[in-house]
């Protein structure tokens, strides 16, 4: 598998967006992310773009916990003024992609290269020219300064540089042409290809008797991925538009809104992860883009970074149950029907939730687990992890997928939580952990009291304080007010009586 197919990448580069760092630091005091080894959290945004070693965070995907997430600072202004760019650079990358490793094989190939002067005339293009030779992949940069080109036949890789100006006078330019070939693949063909691309450089030298020749062997870096993730099969629009809405809803973008992540995940629609493939915002065009266009030059992609990937191992383990929020396959189609009405997006979520649940348990691991609980109906979260060899993030996540999806069902018993199919009748005891009876306490004296309050009274992180205050909307505790930014906090009569206990 190439790198492209692993993921997707945006640079949010647009100085209309603006970051709180904090956001990423309450996650990493939650689990909910991680710094790679090396790295340490900085306290202040500036810091993060400059400061080696504390600017990029792990995270696992909001919409799909199997996959993983990349935030990372990064400043490219000073670089790209140097090279004559004056488009902003500087933002955060956000990156989705499959976990996996970089597997690191070598090839050997037979190296020629012939460096000419003066031969290729100043301005002129070739890459018309050797796409009619048939050769392809053909990636063109020129500047003032240098012309590069890149294209290939079958596996062989082709360069074709000019570097101007050179000598004393400054008129000095030379031309180089590097042909890496794999062993056994310089046939008749490629040989009268060439020959036809040095009359191109108004030469009549012989390529093949004039260029040096070396034996490498060269490194090459392939990536193994979970085989039960097909990248082919993943929508890469939704997973990008749901998690930029997720990192907004934290705090960590602000001026985000909907139009600009429609139009960054609308772009997302093939696997382009890594530098050469990112997209970023160009002002000269107006519009999200990517760097292998014409906005910025080829000597930016660089090679292949291993480094980039990693593996689940390296994701934090998330205990915490993620805010919830639509599956993003829904995601458009809540957009119309929000524009439709309060009352129209309440009647479609109901009915995608009778109708998603066959859908549900076409992904592997949610049949596993819905089949566990199956066979043993009670069975608590330590038990169901350790039974399926399942990550806490991983497990978490799902179950909470098959029980708004009405497969399953759970309650809190004691320090348990056990889980039985959603049609099977049980005695559901209500037991609340000591942190829900002060939750519960707190909003009984101050009702409508906000998350973010009862976040700051008790001294938990907003991340735990949500998940407990959804815990006991669904049993029923309490009800849920948003207003703005905020969700207000009102009990039942069942809390009142609860906090009465």
């Amino acid at each position: 598998m190439e790198p492209n197919d692993i993921g997707v990448e945006v640079l949010l580069n647009d100085p209309g967006f603006s970051f709180n760092i904090s956001a990423l630091n309450d996650l990493l005091d939650t689990g909910e992310a991680r710094m790679p080894d090396g790295f340490e959290p900085v306290t202040e945004t500036e810091n993060a773009y400059n400061t080696p070693g504390s600017d990029t965070y792990l995270l696992r995907s909001y919409s799909d916990p199997d996959l993983g997430v990349v935030v990372r600072f990064e400043d490219l202004s000073d670089m790209l003024l140097s090279m004559g760019f004056d488009n902003p650079m500087k933002g955060i990358s956000i990156s989705i992609f499959i976990p996996g490793e970089a597997v690191l094989t070598e090839r050997e190939m037979t190296c020629f290269s012939l460096t000419l002067t003066n031969t290729l005339p100043e301005g002129l293009s070739f890459l018309t020219e050797v796409s009619n030779l048939g050769f392809s992949d053909a990636v063109e940069y020129s500047d003032d300064m240098f012309y590069s080109l890149s294209f290939k036949y079958n596996d062989t890789e082709l360069y074709l540089t000019r570097v101007h100006p050179g000598g004393e006078d400054g008129s000095t330019f030379t031309t180089t042409l590097d042909i890496n070939v794999p062993n056994g693949s310089l046939d008749g063909d490629l040989r009268s290809k060439v020959s036809s691309l040095m009359n191109l450089l108004n030469t009549t030298l012989d390529y093949w008797d004039s260029s040096e020749k070396t034996y490498q062997n060269l490194h090459h870096y392939m990536i193994k991925v979970d085989p039960a993730i097909d990248p082919a099969l993943l929508d890469w629009q939704s997973l990008m538009r749901e998690e930029l809405g997720h990192l907004a809803d934290i705090g960590l973008i602000s001026g985000l809104n909907g139009t600009d992540i429609l139009a960054i995940s609308s772009r997302c629609t093939t696997g382009g992860y890594g530098t050469g493939g990112r997209l970023f915002y160009s002002y000269p065009a107006g519009e999200w883009t990517t760097y292998n266009s014409k906005e910025l030059p080829s000597l930016l992609y660089g090679s292949f970074d291993p480094n980039k990937i990693h593996g689940q191992e390296d994701l934090p383990e998330v205990s915490v149950p993620r805010t919830d929020r639509p599956d993003p396959g829904l995601s458009a189609g809540l957009l119309i029907i929000i524009a439709a009405g309060a009352a129209l997006l309440l009647l479609g979520s109901l009915l995608f939730q009778r109708v998603d649940r066959a859908v549900k348990l076409n992904h592997i691991r949610r049949k596993l687990i819905y089949d566990r609980i199956s066979q043993k109906p009670g069975i608590h979260f330590s038990a169901l992890m350790k039974d399926l060899n399942l990550k806490p993030g991983v497990a978490s996540y799902h179950l909470n997928r098959l029980e708004k999806a009405e497969l399953i069902k759970s309650y809190q018993d004691g320090m348990y939580r056990r889980f039985y199919l959603y049609e099977e009748r049980i005695d559901m005891k209500v037991m609340l952990s000591d942190l829900q009876k002060i939750i519960v306490h707190t909003i009984s004296e101050e009702p409508g009291i906000s998350q973010m309050d009862i976040s700051r009274m008790i001294g938990k992180s907003k991340v735990v304080i949500n998940y407990h205050v959804r815990f006991l909307r669904d049993l029923g505790l309490l009800v849920l007010e948003r207003e703005g930014r905020e969700t207000h906090c009102f009990l039942t009569l069942q809390g009142v009586n609860m906090s009465k206990a």
